[in-house]
């Protein structure tokens, strides 16, 4: 994913809009007729652009950002960005999958961007067509509910808070003895051999991991936790995407985990960004109740970008 600030500073009309965008063409139905410019649509925002490994429609990129707990955007944000961030759409088009304006013979269109031969262009995209890969879709941040997530200190009070609720929901899930869950020093994770990270909604700490490195090569994820208020939000998924590119600034090849079978959200979360199972690593041992799984870090990514 990739995020950008947009002011959305207004009143302004569809056509004044147009023109600063400065385009080397814009589609001619782009006009306040069809398109009328509302107050209701001003307003800083943050726009985050998703990118699929092959071709989809507007109903999967909408069950995406649904997921993930983005919003639909407006063809206002489309304007908006286009004169807020004209370089952008040379890297790739962007469409923005608004309620859909019934053209002219019937076909439902969404505005979009694009470069052709060096020339920013508006367009007009069909909504129920297929996307290629190269295509980028734009939804909006919910403006008090993002999720960050940032580097923290293992031994800082929000860490341990979420730490001791990992443990005793582990606990109340695995009560049998020798399911034992291995500490994590604080020195595994100190820069250049690991990283601890929390993830924050509205300021507040509502999940967390750790990557530790094993060998040169191998690294492996600890304390994976999404307070129960906030799953099903796309905050382990966050996580998870900042620890891999965590582990591959340290150089390392490949990630492993070890999680259980009691926990059929976790295997599902960790499936869906490109591990399989494994067998035991490290210190671990064989176990019932254990699942092991890794990932290669060298093999392209899967799934939504």
């Amino acid at each position: 994913m990739t995020r950008y600030r947009i002011a959305r500073a207004g009143p302004r009309s569809t056509e004044q809009l147009v023109e600063a965008g400065g385009y080397g063409y814009a589609h001619s139905c782009v006009t306040s007729d069809n398109f009328p410019s509302r107050a209701r649509a001003a307003g800083p925002a943050e726009i985050v652009l998703l990118g699929f490994d092959g071709a989809v429609t507007a109903a999967d990129a909408l069950a995406e950002a649904a997921r993930r707990g983005l919003g639909r955007p407006t063809y206002e944000d489309a304007l908006h960005f286009g004169a807020e961030h004209p370089e952008a759409q040379r890297q790739h088009p962007i469409v923005f999958l608004h309620e859909p304006w019934v053209g002219y013979f019937g076909r439902r269109d969404v505005l979009s961007l694009w470069s052709n031969a060096g020339r920013r262009e508006l367009g007009l995209e069909g909504f129920d067509d297929r996307f290629g890969p190269d295509h980028r879709f734009a939804f909006v941040a919910p403006a008090s509910d993002a999720v960050t997530v940032a580097r923290a200190d293992i031994r800082s009070p929000a860490a341990r808070a979420l730490i001791e609720a990992l443990d005793a929901e582990m606990l109340s899930r695995y009560p049998e003895p020798g399911t034992d869950h291995f500490e994590l020093d604080a020195d595994e994770v100190a820069p250049g051999r690991g990283a601890f990270l929390i993830a924050s909604r509205a300021g507040e700490p509502v999940g967390c991991g750790a990557v530790r490195r094993m060998d040169p090569g191998t690294g492996e994820i600890k304390r994976m936790y999404v307070s129960p208020a906030t799953r099903g939000a796309g905050v382990g998924r966050a996580v998870l995407a900042a620890l891999e590119a965590e582990a591959r600034a340290l150089g390392l090849e490949r990630l492993v985990l070890e999680t259980g079978v009691r926990q059929p959200e976790a295997i599902a979360l960790y499936e869906r960004v490109g591990f399989s199972r494994i067998g035991p690593f490290g210190a671990y041992e064989e176990h019932a109740l254990s699942v092991f799984m890794g990932k290669d870090l060298r093999a392209p990514s899967r799934g939504a970008r």
